[in-house]
């Protein structure tokens, strides 16, 4: 019997751990193909704007929370 999945507007953490087992061991049909996108599309994001220069004002952290991020708020 297989454990339960995470839930992806639970553990974050969890969730992403569980997919990268699932990933590694080939069990292509368990996972979420949609939320995975979204998660890899806001790390690029992430990245993008640590590499912006600081002079700008920043917005606050909700204004800056991307989409999939703010669903789970």
């Amino acid at each position: 019997m297989s454990t339960p999945l995470h839930s992806y507007n639970g553990d974050i953490v969890a969730w992403a751990n569980e997919r990268a087992r699932l990933l590694r061991e080939g069990q292509f049909s368990q996972l979420d193909i949609e939320h995975i996108a979204e998660e890899i599309e806001d790390v690029g994001k992430s990245e993008q704007r640590e590499r912006e220069p600081h002079g700008g004002v920043a917005g606050s952290s909700a204004e800056m929370a991307t989409p999939a991020r703010k669903a789970r708020q």
